[in-house]
């Protein structure tokens, strides 16, 4: 019994040696809690240890807002709108996004074409209570679009709502 035992010591500690060692610059990075403007949105996105953008406030944008890395998105109860065109845009193999909201009541809002738009095989997922929202009133007015080779996952309460077309997958030769 005491031989196991002192075995067993012993195999905690050698594993314990041999475990890398985690800093907390290598874990995921939740950038400023003041993220409540285009401005400071695009500073924390341009951040490539920023991992995580919650938002303090609503924001306005006129031109999308691309990704091209891996981001959590949670709205915290505000909003990001633009009036005639895709807000959110995530266009590369490398944009993995997920969009939720942790306050509830915060949404994507377009009037235009698409209000989130993936492509180029990115990962797309709309999680945690988040509403993604498209008034477009033309026939190509779609909330959120999930190009040739994404992968797009909608779960845990999210709420797409759009005037024309909610959900559009698959628009190659478009």
């Amino acid at each position: 019994m005491k031989k196991k035992f002192i075995l067993a010591s012993l195999m905690f500690v050698f594993g314990m040696c041999i475990m890398p060692n985690v800093y907390a610059d290598e874990l995921p990075q939740k950038c400023s809690t003041d993220v409540k403007d285009l401005d400071s949105f695009n500073t924390a996105l341009a951040d490539s240890q920023c991992t995580t953008i919650q938002l303090n406030g609503n924001i306005t944008t006129t031109a999308y807002i691309g990704i091209t890395k891996s981001l959590t998105l949670d709205l915290n109860g505000h909003t990001i709108s633009r009036s005639d065109g895709t807000v959110l845009y995530a266009h590369e193999s490398s944009a993995n996004l997920t969009i939720k909201d942790s306050a509830g009541n915060g949404s994507i809002n377009s009037g235009g074409t698409s209000t989130v738009f993936a492509d180029n095989g990115a990962t797309l997922t709309i999680d945690s209570n988040a509403k993604i929202n498209n008034t477009g009133n033309t026939k190509d007015s779609v909330a959120v679009v999930s190009n040739v080779s994404t992968t797009l996952t909608i779960n845990n309460g999210a709420t797409i709502t759009a005037t024309n077309i909610a959900v559009q997958a698959g628009l190659a030769g478009q």
